[in-house]
């Protein structure tokens, strides 16, 4: 055990020496989850995490623009917009990035929409963003076929409406009021019984209070875990593939010229490895938590999904080495391998489906598992609620290790 664990010493030893390189490829995650978590916002609310800061200028000032603006701050559509009204300082402060778009409503914006003439709206996007401006853009693409829907089934009373903003006197005004309304809601009610044929209503429920100890799941806590457990393969690469380098260069008989065993010094190096990846999971949680206010859990399932991730990590990297011929070949197998399961398994884009292909693909990755673990964990979730995900990753690791280390064995003694 002593020459095991001197195999295991001497690696982190050389990691210590020259720990430029783990450390920038530690900060690779933390960098990014700060800049999606920054654009997309960080909220602790899963369903505002994603909201879209616009600035609103009502040129216009009439009957429909009013009704425009005061349906764009109710508190359904607040769930996910940020509406700031403005007037022409609107342009100085899109500049300087107070929102990522601008919307303006031209002068005579209503009268238009009531007469059924042709109008538009302006909408001006911030140049330093890239993906808000395009929601933004979509959105009110989708808002103007909602009005031009509106203007044509409704093209008459809208007529009528107008009539009735210019009537002569206010008792012609107040009949034809009473008469378009009653002719408004009939049209509704016609329309509502072809949209909604069905007898089932969705009742919208209020979902039960979480204790404070869930915490809840931030932008940056979805993101970070993902990001992290790819950068740690790659660590999980570089390091093993030393194996390799010392077989070529003949370092590896000298080492084993010694009482050390093959054994042994394969051991050694999963060792070495597995504590090199549980420090840098615990730099990455320590500031995460520290930089975006991430509340991991329970310490306990951090510390198991961490170590199962660890362990299954190191039997992926010990099972290429077997594999592969030469250090050049192991890391390009290395590189391939880890971009597929990061891609498949939700660490370069956020997603965790449910069903479907892509569930059943996904969760053949290590990524998925460690990521469903990781995020199980922030929402509160004990050390047996991640039995499953840990023991999957566990029991795929040491079958990865034990089939690897045979592999490299048996090409060590060719």
């Amino acid at each position: 055990m002593s020459r095991v664990l001197a195999v295991a010493i001497r690696d982190l030893r050389r990691a210590l020496r020259a720990p430029v390189g783990i450390i920038l490829m530690l900060l690779i995650p933390l960098i990014l989850t700060g800049i999606i978590g920054l654009t997309f916002g960080s909220s602790d609310d899963n369903q505002r995490a994603f909201r879209l800061h616009i600035m609103v200028w009502d040129r216009d000032e009439g009957v429909v623009s009013r009704l425009l603006t005061g349906a764009l701050v109710q508190e359904q559509a607040s769930q996910y917009l940020d509406v700031t009204f403005v007037g022409d300082e609107g342009y100085g402060r899109l500049q300087k990035g107070d929102a990522s778009a601008l919307l303006i409503i031209p002068p005579g914006f209503s009268t238009a929409v009531l007469r059924g003439d042709t109008t538009s709206l302006e909408l001006i996007k911030n140049p330093a963003e890239q993906f808000m401006p395009v929601v933004a853009d979509n959105g009110v693409r989708l808002l103007g076929s909602a009005i031009n829907a509106c203007m044509d089934i409704l093209s008459d009373e809208m007529k009528q409406l107008h009539d009735f903003a210019n009537a002569d006197t206010l008792l012609m005004a107040e009949k034809r009021l009473g008469s378009i309304s009653e002719e408004i809601s009939t049209r509704m009610y016609r329309i509502g019984e072809w949209l909604s044929p069905f007898p089932i209503k969705i009742r919208a429920l209020e979902p039960e209070s979480e204790s404070e100890d869930t915490g809840g799941l931030s932008v940056f806590g979805y993101v970070l875990p993902g990001i992290s457990v790819m950068m740690l393969l790659m660590i999980s690469q570089k390091m093993l593939r030393e194996i390799t380098e010392e077989y070529d260069n003949g370092i590896l008989s000298a080492v084993l010229a010694t009482p050390i065993s093959i054994t042994e010094y394969a051991l050694g190096k999963c060792i070495g490895l597995i504590i090199i990846i549980l420090a840098g999971f615990a730099i990455l949680l320590t500031v995460g938590s520290f930089l975006f206010g991430i509340k991991w859990g329970n310490p306990a399932s951090v510390l198991i999904i961490a170590t199962s991730f660890s362990i299954t990590s190191t039997g992926i990297m010990m099972l290429l080495t077997g594999i592969s011929r030469s250090s050049r070949q192991a890391e390009s197998m290395g590189i391939t391998i880890i971009l597929l399961v990061s891609l498949l398994g939700g660490s370069m884009v956020p997603f965790r489906p449910t069903s479907g292909i892509l569930a059943v693909i996904s969760r053949l990755t290590p990524n998925r598992w460690a990521i469903d673990g990781f995020i199980s964990t922030m929402l509160g979730a004990g050390p047996y609620e991640i039995l499953d995900e840990s023991l999957v990753l566990f029991g795929c690791g040491m079958v990865f290790l034990l089939v690897g280390a045979a592999l490299v064995r048996r090409r060590i003694l060719r």
